[in-house]
């Protein structure tokens, strides 16, 4: 079992049986490192005193938040031309289909050079455009 499923198991325990028998609550504070996100659970008893004064019951260990994959897309612009998709990063690659100017593409990779771009149409067809000929939208 994961860190995240243990702790996600945890919270719930603790938040339908434990904190209301104790008369608290629970509140989950964002970590603000921008390197790796992580969040910190802290579990509040609250006092009745004149202050109304917060102490934390117990902490637990910070997690590393999973890292998202980012998805880059492009947009195809030649002027009302067809862009060529083809089988492999050359000239010489076989032309498999071609994209309309204003169709958007994702981004897949990109080869040595960073001339040629691997991207993936709507309809799920992938294969290989030139750089110049596509915009990276951000």
């Amino acid at each position: 079992m994961n860190h995240w499923m243990l702790a996600v198991c945890l919270l719930g325990v603790l938040s339908m049986c434990v904190l209301p028998g104790l008369g608290g609550s629970m509140k989950v504070i964002p970590s603000p490192t921008p390197a790796v996100a992580t969040a910190t659970v802290v579990l509040i008893k609250t006092k009745a005193v004149l202050q109304g004064t917060q102490e934390p019951l117990f902490r637990l260990p910070e997690l590393p938040l999973p890292e998202l994959p980012r998805i880059r897309w492009c947009v195809v612009g030649t002027d009302g031309q067809v862009l060529n998709l083809r089988k492999g990063p050359s000239m010489d690659s076989e032309i498999l289909n071609g994209l309309l100017p204003g169709k958007w593409v994702q981004i897949l990779d990109v080869s040595g050079d960073g001339r040629w771009w691997h991207v993936r149409a709507w309809d799920e067809e992938t294969g290989w455009i030139r750089t110049e000929f596509c915009k990276e939208v951000q």
